[in-house]
């Protein structure tokens, strides 16, 4: 549920950048910062279905002394994990993020326009959609369903 609503996000957000682009080439102007809702309507659904249900296994799985650092290594992994793999994308497709108008960055919304962070986006859809149907796979499917029952059976010998 969490990837396929992160995929929307994307989508979304890619949609919103359009419409900013399009408005900007017409008019000049920037859209307003109202679209936004929309977006983060979307990722706020999608988050709690990811990272509650990894927060809620650490704390099945790990024995009662080392739930801290079930915690520790569970937070690496949403975040330490996430940050190296962003970075790499960032560093091979770093042109992306280049404006082609000959400023520096893009933090004003003349060079934005002219770079490619829409690609970006759909890249990022597409790998949640990915990991969407991935999660739907049989095989998949059955592992989380054995991780499952062995955490319902290790919890009942604790208690």
């Amino acid at each position: 549920i969490g990837a396929f609503f992160l995929t929307v996000f994307y989508l979304v957000m890619y949609g919103v950048d359009r419409r900013l682009r399009r408005v900007y080439a017409e008019t000049g102007e920037m859209i307003s910062i109202g679209w936004q809702v929309l977006t983060y309507f979307f990722g706020g659904i999608a988050f709690p279905f990811m990272l509650a249900p990894m927060d809620e296994l650490t704390f099945r799985v790990a024995p009662s002394e080392y739930k801290i650092f079930g915690n520790a290594i569970n937070k690496f992994m949403q975040a330490g994990v996430g940050a190296f793999i962003s970075k790499a994308i960032f560093s091979a497709l770093g042109s992306w993020f280049q404006p082609t108008n000959g400023a520096s960055n893009i933090m004003s919304i003349e060079a934005y326009t002219t770079a490619k962070t829409d690609n970006f986006m759909l890249l990022m859809a597409a790998i949640s959609a990915f990991q969407a149907l991935f999660l739907l796979l049989p095989p998949v499917e059955k592992f989380v369903k054995r991780v499952e029952e062995y955490v319902k059976v290790g919890n009942s010998r604790e208690e």
